[in-house]
């Protein structure tokens, strides 16, 4: 069902919807679950999407459509357990081999049936270091992959990976399409297996997924999903409200008490394994001495930015590795400190402050807490910050070609302690290998990351981990702000 044109919600939507699952994370499981009024789900998201190719899901806004479009080999259930999906079974014989079992009769959706050939396109193409896709830094170390038959693969490392089989959630690339069409057809036609089929997408106004029948779990409930990119939270509150859209992402905090009290939307809101940071380039200006990077860190309100912006909907934060993960150090803190922040400043040689930028995507949340730092850093340390508002894309052009000072980002750190650190600080990672855009390097940290990554001891790895917390939060090229709750509502 279409909203109404007179932006009043039609009576057949003024149904509650309290079953609804609002966060988009559930959308699937809303899709099998729910039986709606209408066949067809609008859901407004925070971003436009940049690509349908799996290989090249590093947005939030990507990877909403690739979790419908591409079955992986495996993904994690709410207790963030592994649980088998493309692949049947796996069996792990030693700490450096990984055989699995594929579910026969599985296709794409033009029925042409998913094999290890498959499988070995997706990883072989992941690994090259020529392809430059995103999940280089995560499948650098498969040594080899072999597939003695149809329905087996057989993935050997260099040497034990500890975290490697939380990275295996990612899409598998149909190898007959991508050979015949081309890279970027395939980015922008794709061709899925997973529950939902490409049918649409229309630059800047939205994209058309469409259920898939032959869904090996069974055929979604709803016909459609419509993605609509409305990257203003205000005017997705808004759509919402007027029934322009049935399900929208990261609510404003500000606004959950006014939608709490309308009965016929449901607000959800859910501890979320990601955080939002201040990133610091290393290599920049004066922005080179961690004695400046510590001094900016130490002036950041961030009590104040959860209370006051965030309306108390999210946690303080400090370490890349989230709170609630066996792996966090909650000693590992630069406090809010201004007086100290502005020694430190003086000590580098700053004391009259210096000019620089930060860089934002268009958000007001971001545009809050972006002229909090800068009016905190004017105060405290003399420091000129110009804010400049970019859209997505550019944005993250502007981070890897690492001309870029400072910026506001988030990261999800699911599933392992190793996704919130590795990528982000390790100095094989700078790009386009991968997202360490502040080109941030210490032999140290990079030793204990890799020492995490190959102990299967849990005692020593967590030992590792606090370790490292204190180094990355102490050398500060990301400072994190706080530690978000998803807010989504229907």
């Amino acid at each position: 069902m279409h909203p109404s044109t007179d932006h009043r919600r039609s009576p057949e939507r003024r149904t509650p919807r309290r079953a609804l699952l609002p966060a988009l994370v559930s959308v699937v499981a809303l899709a099998f679950g729910v039986a709606l009024a209408q066949s067809t789900l609008n859901i407004g998201v925070d971003a436009e999407v940049s690509s349908m190719d799996p290989r090249f899901s590093g947005t939030v806004a990507n990877q909403n459509i690739m979790t419908l479009l591409h079955i992986p080999l495996l993904v994690w259930d709410n207790e963030l357990n592994i649980v088998p999906m493309l692949a049947e079974s796996i069996d792990n014989p030693d700490d450096r081999t990984y055989v699995f079992t594929l579910r026969q009769g599985l296709t794409f959706h033009d029925g042409t049936e998913i094999t290890s050939a498959d499988v070995k396109y997706t990883y072989d193409g992941l690994r090259d270091p020529d392809g430059g896709y995103l999940g280089l830094s995560f499948y650098r170390d498969i040594e080899s992959i072999e597939t003695p038959d149809p329905y087996t693969v057989v993935m050997t490392l260099a040497s034990p990976s500890s975290p490697f089989i939380y990275y295996l959630n990612h899409g598998i690339i149909p190898m007959h399409y991508v050979e015949e069409v081309g890279d970027e057809r395939f980015a922008t036609v794709p061709l899925g297996s997973g529950p939902f089929q490409f049918a649409e997408w229309v630059t800047g106004e939205r994209v058309v997924l469409e259920a898939f029948d032959g869904w090996f779990e069974g055929r979604p409930a709803i016909d459609r999903l419509v993605f609509r990119p409305i990257p203003d939270t205000t005017v997705r509150t808004i759509e919402l409200e007027i029934g322009g859209v049935d399900l929208v992402d990261r609510i404003d905090p500000l606004d959950v008490e006014r939608l709490d009290m309308d009965d016929f939307i449901n607000v959800t809101r859910a501890t979320a394994f990601r955080y939002e940071n201040l990133g610091i380039s290393t290599r920049l200006g004066a922005l080179e001495d961690v004695r400046v990077r510590q001094a900016i860190a130490h002036m950041i309100p961030k009590a104040d930015i959860v209370e006051f912006i965030l309306d108390g909907v999210a946690q303080v934060g400090h370490s890349p590795i989230v709170a609630g993960s066996w792996a966090h150090n909650a000693d590992a803190v630069l406090e809010y400190d201004p007086e100290r922040g502005a020694e430190l400043l003086a000590e580098a040689g700053y004391a009259d402050g210096f000019e620089t930028e930060l860089i934002i995507r268009p958000d007001p949340i971001n545009r809050q807490i972006a002229e909090v730092i800068q009016q905190e850093l004017a105060r405290h340390g003399n420091i000129s910050l110009t804010v400049s508002e970019i859209e997505s894309a550019t944005f993250f052009e502007r981070l890897a070609e690492g001309t870029v000072p400072m910026w506001i980002a988030g990261w999800g750190a699911l599933s392992d302690p190793d996704r919130g650190v590795y990528r982000q600080f390790h100095s094989r990672n700078f790009p386009p290998a991968g997202p360490n855009r502040q080109f941030y390097e210490n032999p140290r940290a990079d030793e204990l990351m890799d020492l995490a990554r190959t102990t299967t001891d849990f005692d020593e790895r967590r030992a590792y981990y606090l370790e490292l917390q204190e180094i990355l939060v102490n050398d500060a090229s990301y400072v994190i702000l706080y530690y978000p709750e998803v807010i989504s509502a229907a």
